[in-house]
């Protein structure tokens, strides 16, 4: 990267109030961060008293190995190197952990609390919730039985899935006790359903303009005979209120004429999208109707939430007589502790001179009310909306959303955009603007792309070595009709390993990164990225025959692991001799023990052992 840019500068200096920085794909955000810590201990903070958050424990440590280098450069700071390893640069879990665990008495913990294995809290979790609902069947509590007997098919086992399933997403909230007497109580009062009854007309009225749209568009791309035929029947489906318009099951668009170009055909397919989006959402009937069916399902919520209140109860007093909590536990007790005792609030307060959240648009409700209650005015968040992944997970990107937008107008913060880009090359950008430019919007991932999101050119080492290549993005097609003797997947990895094979025979340049020169290109430098492991041996084969070197990075899953297979084979052998089977499998059992890092017997021992027996 090249000297800081005008918007690092101010990512790096920039005091005196909440900041949120923007930062997109290549922007030398890591860079950024580390400097600022830098920054700050010139100034005469000590490193110990920032809290620097990640979202894994790898970023986490990543980040302290760049300070810790940043640091070792410069003499003066050798007191900062002996205080970075009791610094708080850590993961959200492991911070709340340790708040939990410095408090632990003033919730009558044990200082030992630890957090425990997922699958052995999901375990169970079933195990509790099999054990609620057979005290409700044993009660013979009529609402329950006829909750049961009006959603269940063959047995319950949905809706206990389904239980578990609405169980998790409220441990990601606050106070789920108080979220359950909202569901209870004031959802369904009347300005509450008129509210939710409002938005809707909203988003409907907002997927008839996105049709109105998409209708004017065929304007410029159709004769005014087949754009009227489309109206005809357009119009009517938009023009229809909340009374009829669920009587619109299907919208049949006619066909385009014979000739059209590929660009009348894709102006007519976004039409059909718009159409079928508003299709989703037009089936509730009128204001009264759709009032009528929120209310209708009372005595449902409320047969829920019995269930939930009673799962909750058994779960966490499990969960206290055996000191086995999860993530979410951890974090709730922590934000507890703070919460009803203020003197830990005013020394968390008072011990953190600024708080720097890393990825955070993976910020999660609990994690943002924990971090409001510790921070004053001194939070500095980075992040990209665009590149939140984790929503599955609990994460809510409308955190970073809105207080971008409200920062942006100078509410109770301060916005910086890193929109650079020093990773990749100015036509990789300009494809990648050209295609998201189209299709991200507020509405569709969660920012307005084509206005603050596209990224700009940055690393101008890459124009310095002229080439005559063309880097723009090439989609390679194939016909699968014309090849008889491969099947889909065979023709796709032979177009791709000839694509490689050709760019390297016809001396494809690359930028080296160490020398900032352009060299030729070699097998390892191309990287194929794909979403299932299913074709890797497939690729494997197909790379060997065409003399291609290729190597496979997969994920093991722990079943396969060899530690896994040694504690099976121990079982298996154990089972075996209490049997007295000394058979082929108790050999097999025998040599995989014997050869594994227990013993490392020689494999001549091992031999000589097996064939005397």
């Amino acid at each position: 990267m090249p000297n800081w840019t005008k918007e690092q500068e101010e990512a790096i200096y920039k005091d005196g109030s909440n900041i949120i920085v923007s930062a997109g794909a290549g922007s030398g955000k890591t860079a950024v961060l580390s400097e600022r810590v830098l920054n700050k201990i010139s100034k005469g903070v000590h490193v110990n008293e920032l809290l620097i958050l990640t979202f894994t424990r790898a970023a986490a440590d990543e980040m302290k190995e760049r300070i810790r280098k940043k640091i070792s450069k410069d003499p003066k700071y050798k007191e900062e190197l002996d205080k970075i390893d009791s610094a708080y640069i850590t993961t959200f879990d492991s911070f709340s952990l340790s708040v939990l665990k410095k408090y632990h008495y003033l919730l009558n913990l044990p200082k030992n609390i630890d957090v425990t294995d997922e699958s052995i809290i999901t375990i169970n979790k079933k195990n509790i919730l099999d054990n609620v609902f057979e005290k409700l069947y044993e009660t013979g509590d009529s609402n329950f039985t006829d909750f049961i007997d009006k959603y269940s098919v063959k047995n319950d086992s949905e809706i206990r899935r389904l239980i578990l399933s609405i169980s998790k997403k409220i441990e990601s909230l606050t106070d789920r006790d108080e979220y359950l007497d909202y569901i209870e109580n004031e959802f369904y009062e009347d300005e509450n359903i008129s509210t939710l009854i409002e938005e809707y007309i909203e988003l409907i009225n907002n997927l008839k303009e996105e049709i109105k749209l998409e209708l004017e568009n065929l304007n410029y791309y159709f004769d005014t005979e087949y754009v009227t035929k489309v109206e005809n029947v357009i119009l009517p489906f938009i023009n229809a209120d909340l009374e009829t318009l669920h009587n619109y099951t299907k919208i049949a668009i006619p066909k385009v004429p014979n000739g059209s170009s590929d660009e009348s055909k894709n102006a007519k397919a976004k039409l059909k999208v718009a159409v079928d989006n508003l299709l989703k959402y037009n089936s509730f009937g009128s204001y009264e109707s759709i009032k009528n069916d929120i209310l209708s399902t009372k005595s449902d919520i409320k047969n829920i939430t019995k269930i939930l209140r009673l799962f909750f109860q058994e779960y966490d007093e499990y969960k206290n007589k055996n000191n086995i909590y999860g993530f979410s536990d951890i974090a709730n007790m922590a934000i507890k502790i703070v919460k009803d005792n203020n003197d830990v609030r005013i020394e968390l307060k008072n011990t953190f001179k600024e708080i720097m959240i890393d990825e955070y648009q993976d910020t999660n409700d609990i994690q943002e009310y924990f971090i409001s209650m510790i921070s004053d005015n001194n939070v500095y968040m980075v992040g990209d909306v665009k590149q939140s992944i984790y929503k599955f997970r609990g994460s809510n990107p409308s955190i970073f959303k809105d207080k971008y937008n409200n920062y942006m107008n100078n509410i109770d913060g301060y916005k910086i955009d890193l929109i650079k880009n020093f990773r990749s090359r100015e036509e990789v950008l300009n494809n990648i603007n050209q295609i998201f430019n189209l299709v991200m919007d507020n509405n569709l991932g969660g920012a307005e792309y084509h206005d603050t999101h596209q990224m700009v050119f940055g690393n101008t080492f890459y124009n310095e070595e002229k080439c005559d290549y063309n880097y723009n993005l090439n989609v390679l097609e194939y016909n699968i009709d014309e090849i008889d003797d491969y099947n889909k997947q065979e023709v796709e990895i032979f177009t791709i390993a000839t694509d490689i094979k050709n760019k390297l025979n016809n001396n494809l340049m690359v930028f080296d990164k160490d020398s900032n020169k352009l060299r030729r290109a070699t097998y390892s430098d191309f990287v194929i990225i794909l979403d299932r492991s299913k074709y890797f041996d497939m690729y494997k084969k197909i790379f060997e025959y065409l003399n291609i070197p290729l190597t496979i990075l997969r994920d093991d899953s722990l079943n396969v692991s060899d530690d896994i297979f040694i504690i099976k084979n121990i079982v298996d052998i154990i089972i075996r001799i209490h049997n007295l089977d000394f058979g082929k499998e108790f050999k097999y059992d025998f040599l995989s023990i014997g050869r594994s890092f227990l013993y490392e017997y020689s494999d001549a021992y091992l031999l000589d052992v097996v064939m005397n027996n």
